[in-house]
């Protein structure tokens, strides 16, 4: 009786001692800041989250992260924009350089010069409440060298999965239900003043990919002149332009490989 004790006590310990460690190693993190990131994961940083409510009036946002794989969820959104400008927040998660902060270079395949991609793949589930007004979209940065501190000056690329509410791209369309990596599209384009910013917007709502080619969409815009060869992918994003009311947005299983 007292061996049998102390076995299930040794073995009590023992799935302590693991639960431990995986809630050291995997923890949800709470993050309301206007410019709040989390690495993913902390001792690795392959991807960051980011809060990033860029044009807020309120600036009151909030983020749950599980810092050992990168989902997300909006659990707080109060801030209201006007439909026909910008969103407050794009809350995204990250692989290469957004702004100048990096995620690690040795995984994350950017730099990467246009001319010598040979794929962009991204695997991703979202969910889409029926409430709000937002899109779900990956933006997809160049630069014309290798490196920038500040907004990148190549080209901006937007790929819109769906929206919800009476909101569309910046700019006018140019071409509409083109057929791209297994689907069809409406592209838009707009000059931001320090870019051109290139947009395709799904014609029917996508909730998840899963080995989806982004490169198909770099070809594209690369023949439609909007990205030089001689340019350099410097950042895939994956997340949600919030104009109004984005609570229960949620980033699942994000993944993307460049090489």
């Amino acid at each position: 009786m007292k061996t049998s004790l102390i076995r299930v006590a040794l073995l009590g310990s023992i799935l302590s001692y693991f639960l431990l460690i995986a809630s050291v190693h995997a923890a949800q993190e709470v993050k309301c800041g206007q410019w709040d990131t989390v690495n993913i994961t902390p001792t690795s940083n392959v991807y960051t989250t980011h809060n990033n409510v860029w044009n807020g009036g309120n600036n009151f946002q909030c983020l749950t992260v599980n810092d050992a794989n990168g989902d997300f969820s909006v659990n707080y959104s109060i801030d209201n924009a006007s439909t026909n400008g910008a969103p407050t927040s794009y809350s995204f998660i990250n692989k290469g350089c957004h702004w100048g902060t990096c995620t690690n270079v040795t995984s994350s395949g950017m730099p990467k010069q246009v001319g010598t991609i040979l794929n962009v793949n991204s695997s991703w589930i979202t969910s889409q409440p029926k409430t709000g007004i937002y899109d779900v979209s990956y933006d997809i940065w160049f630069n014309k060298t290798p490196a920038t501190t500040g907004q990148p000056d190549g080209a901006e690329l937007m790929i819109w999965l769906a929206y919800q509410g009476s909101v569309q791209p910046i700019g006018s369309i140019i071409a509409s239900n083109v057929s791209i990596a297994g689907g069809f599209w409406n592209i838009w384009e707009a000059w931001n003043g320090t870019n051109y910013v290139v947009t395709y917007e799904s014609v029917k709502r996508i909730s998840s990919v899963s080995g989806f080619d982004i490169n198909a969409f770099i070809k594209d815009a690369t023949s439609r002149k909007y990205i030089d060869p001689t340019w350099f992918l410097i950042g895939v994003e994956g997340g949600f332009e919030i104009w109004q009311q984005g609570t229960g947005l949620m980033s699942k299983s994000f993944s993307v490989l460049v090489d």
